[in-house]
């Protein structure tokens, strides 16, 4: 039998050896960053989910606020002292209305106020309601016009303030 001889080609002691280990040690943070990220996505997207319904059920409630004043708005355009509805702690004006709510309400500082804007032969009447909830506000403009029968409603109108509203005297033209 004849000897051969093996050379056998020893494994790396120093550079390569530790390369090896910084790679998987880098592999690992990357994977550890990798996984931060997709939680702080996942966390950002659920955030905004909540926030997108918490918007929308604030909406809902100040929609419905803008019925109720809706709702009470005949009765300002028929009688402008609607004593019966008014807070005890509401400014007094002849032609500004603020409807009670409950008090689950009064915690989140709402209110209704319903404003009238009168042309100068009375014949007709804009009332703009204002919903106001959690620091948010919602108008709406209910235009009345005085027919054969009494008053009764034209047009309704939802958005901003009645800016345009000829009838508004705090409009500067």
């Amino acid at each position: 039998m004849s000897k051969t001889r093996r050379f056998i080609t020893p494994l790396p002691q120093g550079r390569g050896r530790r390369h090896r280990r910084g790679f998987a040690t880098i592999a690992a943070m990357m994977l550890v960053v990798l996984v931060g990220l997709a939680i702080t996505a996942l966390m950002t997207r659920l955030k905004n989910e909540a926030d997108a319904t918490r918007d929308a059920i604030a909406e809902t409630e100040l929609r419905q606020m803008l019925i109720a004043g809706a709702l009470a708005s005949p009765r300002l355009a028929i009688d402008p002292r609607p004593n019966a509805i008014v807070p005890a702690d509401a400014p007094k004006r002849r032609d500004r209305l603020w409807l009670d709510l409950p008090p689950a309400f009064a915690e989140r500082n709402a209110a209704i106020v319903l404003t009238v804007h009168r042309d100068r032969r009375n014949l007709e009447k804009h009332i703009v309601v204002e919903a106001r909830l959690d620091g948010r506000v919602a108008y709406q403009t209910l235009r009345y016009v005085r027919g054969e029968t009494g008053w009764g409603l034209a047009e309704g109108t939802l958005g901003d303030r009645d800016e345009d509203n000829p009838l508004n005297p705090d409009v500067a033209k």
